[in-house]
């Protein structure tokens, strides 16, 4: 049952530490509240599901409230409908990669707010990392063909492309964490080699990639 009221929050709550045996749970994060039925009981004033939240943090029962949908824009309205200061991170899911901007404004608006950032789908569900997809369908053929000038572009610095990916998904200030699947120890093996890795992609990369049109004018970039 899907239920987005301050209510449901707080039965919700009591089941999951009930199941878990636990009496405390660090934070919560809402999901998939971007349609606007759920929507609305959300952030319905006084009886929606983010007072439930913000109870259960001012009583100390959680330290952090966090939000995470597929839509950066519908992430953007939500924190904006909600009282400021409702929330202290989001997580963010294909919309800030090599390929994909569109999360921009919500992440301009997270860094204003000191609202911290998880980025999901920095490989652009997996183009970046050899497969074919891209937003969950098959890549169509402009996207492929921006992937691979990013690919060439990657190996002129001789670095593997997924970790030009990382590197760039860690750029914006307001990021603190960067989410990444695996289904196998081989998979996280090399998740930690991309991490290590990207921390010394250079700087002049993004600046290339600038005068290449594959980052617009208003992305920022390291100047140093």
């Amino acid at each position: 049952v899907l239920d987005y009221s301050a209510s449901g929050v707080i039965k919700s709550f009591e089941q999951s530490k009930a199941r878990m045996g636990i009496n405390k749970i660090y934070g919560l994060r809402v999901h998939d509240c971007d349609e606007e039925t759920r929507f609305n009981k959300f952030v319905e004033p006084q009886i929606g599901g983010i007072y439930g939240l913000l109870e259960l943090k001012k009583n100390g029962e959680i330290q952090e409230v966090s939000a995470g949908l597929n839509d950066a824009a519908y992430l953007l309205k939500l924190i904006k409908s909600c009282p400021k200061g409702s929330f202290d991170s989001v997580l963010i899911a294909g919309s800030w990669n090599l390929l994909d901007f569109s999360a921009f404004e919500l992440l301009c608006e997270c860094e204003e707010n000191n609202i911290s950032v998880h980025n999901a789908g920095i490989y652009a569900s997996g183009l970046l990392v050899g497969g074919d997809t891209f937003r969950y369908k098959k890549a169509p053929a402009e996207i492929v063909e921006r992937k691979d000038k990013w690919e060439r572009l990657a190996e002129k610095y001789k670095l593997p492309l997924p970790v030009v990916a990382f590197s760039f998904a860690s750029l914006p200030q307001c990021v603190s964490k960067i989410v990444v699947g695996v289904k196998s120890i081989s998979e996280l093996n090399s998740t930690i080699s991309i991490l290590k890795q990207s921390s010394f992609v250079p700087i002049e990369i993004w600046k290339e990639a600038k005068d290449l049109g594959l980052l617009p004018d208003f992305v920022p970039i390291p100047s140093s």
